[in-house]
């Protein structure tokens, strides 16, 4: 279960110890996850397919109708950043960290994995879809759809090669 979060919950958190990252190196030589516990989950409002693969999908906001949307992302990038660099003394100098959302000069991104079922074969993804109130089985959508509401986990930062960013997952979608 995720924790709904926006900037004043996370400053909560933060503030009164109750958030945790854990490092953990991955197999590849140099390569670091850091796990984010309890899990944060982000709940945004019209957001607009703009690009998908059968991997991840990137969302686009308008910078004018989703200001305070903005404003939000802009705060928890910024605690959870400076939460990362001092609990692993990560300089600022060595390490790039990319924020949870790319700027562009009237919109901006967030990119978000799929995350896969496996090997069931009636199911693809672990994503849930919500038609008109009924669940239904989740198939990525067409760009320029936009969709009423979706749920994003933040899973965990990644490192490599002396760049650190943000592993975001789609959990659930509504029409």
């Amino acid at each position: 279960m995720s924790i709904k979060i926006n900037s004043k919950i996370l400053n909560e958190l933060v503030s009164e110890q109750k958030l945790a990252i854990l490092k953990k190196p991955q197999k590849k030589a140099g390569n670091i996850n850091y796990f984010i516990t309890p899990s944060l989950c982000l709940e945004l409002y019209n957001a607009k397919v703009v690009f998908s693969t059968p991997s991840y999908i990137v969302f686009e906001f308008d910078k004018v109708q989703h200001v305070n949307l903005l404003s939000m992302l802009q705060s928890i990038d910024k605690q959870l950043q400076y939460y990362l660099r001092t609990s692993f003394h990560i300089d600022n100098e060595q390490v790039q960290i990319h924020q949870i959302y790319f700027d562009k000069e009237s919109t901006f991104t967030i990119r978000c994995s799929l995350p896969s079922f496996g090997r069931h074969p009636s199911i693809k993804y672990l994503v849930y879809a919500d038609v008109n109130g009924e669940d239904c089985p989740f198939k990525v959508p067409r760009n320029n759809i936009i969709l009423t509401k979706i749920s994003v986990d933040i899973r965990n930062f990644w490192e490599s090669q002396s760049r650190i960013g943000y592993n975001l997952e789609l959990k659930r979608v509504s029409y």
